[in-house]
């Protein structure tokens, strides 16, 4: 029984020398609270530009203002028969930045260079005077607004529209995407 009473006294001893610990340290906190209050704030300050500092190094600071995208096409021909060539472009579009790229207006047109068509200008040049480029004769041409073709080539079959119905490219940054356009051109068209 003496040693349960030495254990309650020991106890009872440790419980009486933390109330006095806190009631000293609380009331260091009501003489400082203050100051403590400040240091709540600057530590505050701290913790968010150490956050700040590590969102820009994961997550990078790459925010740009405007869409960048590469745009390649390729063509393909290939003789029909003796009076139709089909000619394929395929419209590669690559987002290279880092926001996100809509294509939403476009257009493609196959241009008659050979045989020639145009008829010289004055002094014997192809330009016109005051412009810049050649006006080649547009054998065949898509153009798209709004993600819909809305100028298929007359000639084109049902299939083919039905096929090139939908020519949006929402891109995220690193991806891309092909568009294909088919044409018949007259076999006499030098390509």
């Amino acid at each position: 029984m003496g040693t349960i009473l030495g254990w309650l006294a020991a106890i009872l001893a440790g419980l009486a020398w933390f109330l006095g610990w806190l009631g000293s340290f609380l009331d260091w906190l009501k003489q400082y609270k203050d100051g403590l209050g400040g240091l709540q704030s600057i530590v505050t300050i701290a913790a968010t530009l150490i956050g700040a500092w590590w969102a820009i190094r994961r997550f990078g600071w790459t925010r740009e203002g405007y869409a960048r995208a590469n745009v390649d096409a390729t063509v393909a021909c290939k003789r029909l028969n003796d009076t139709a060539t089909l000619v394929c472009v395929s419209a590669t579009i690559e987002n290279k930045g880092t926001r996100r790229v809509s294509v939403w207006n476009g257009w493609v047109e196959v241009l008659q260079v050979l045989p020639l068509a145009v008829a010289p200008a004055a002094g014997g040049g192809l330009l016109e005077a005051g412009r810049r480029r050649v006006r080649w004769p547009v054998l065949a041409g898509h153009r798209f607004e709004g993600g819909k073709i809305v100028g298929p080539d007359p000639k084109e079959s049902k299939e083919q529209r039905k096929k090139n119905e939908t020519t949006t490219a929402d891109l995220d940054p690193g991806e891309r995407d092909v568009m294909t356009f088919e044409f018949v051109i007259p076999a006499d068209v030098a390509v």
